[in-house]
């Protein structure tokens, strides 16, 4: 789903105003993307406005750091792979995506990996973060039927062998 908020700096003040005051049409359209959702505007405007279009703006990850989460993926695909795992990166079913999904004798398990923090310092509200991450595996679970858990990102970088194990011993 795209959105396009037409407010930016520069741009008549009413039509930003009334886009941050549509609380429940902002939650019907980011409930309904399911699995992917991009928001087009000026990231610093509307950080500056408060509401769900700041928090969207405030949490929205630059390209490099989009790019850690990936790499802690594929560091921990691998250990499951050299344990004889078959790992499925990036599965989607009924409309959402996890990250890995890895089937076997225990009817499988889909991993969230959570890459929040990566590349800044904890923050004042990271625990909205926390809060996202928990609900999206939750909701993944819920969805699909499978066992979903979440993954930090740092052990599948400094630890992905025992990560793998854990996952596969059933454990995680």
């Amino acid at each position: 789903m795209v959105v396009s908020p037409t407010a930016a700096a520069g741009v008549e003040r009413g039509a930003g105003q009334w886009a941050s005051r549509q609380q429940n049409l902002w939650n019907v359209a980011v409930t309904r993307a399911r699995s992917r959702l991009y928001v087009v505007g000026g990231r610093g405007y509307w950080s500056e406005q408060g509401g769900l279009l700041a928090d969207l703006a405030a949490h929205a990850l630059s390209s490099a750091e989009e790019e850690a989460p990936d790499e802690a993926r594929n560091r921990l695909f691998g250990a499951l792979t050299a344990r004889g795992a078959a790992p499925e990166a990036g599965p989607v079913v009924n409309g959402y995506a996890c990250d890995l999904l890895v089937s076997g004798s225990q009817s499988g398990v889909a991993v969230i990996v959570d890459g929040s923090g990566i590349g800044a310092p904890a923050q004042p509200g990271s625990e909205r973060a926390l809060e996202r991450i928990l609900g999206r595996a939750a909701l993944f679970e819920e969805v699909s039927g499978i066992r979903t858990v979440r993954i930090p990102a740092w052990r599948c970088w400094a630890e992905p062998d025992t990560a793998a194990a854990e996952l596969l011993s059933g454990t995680a």
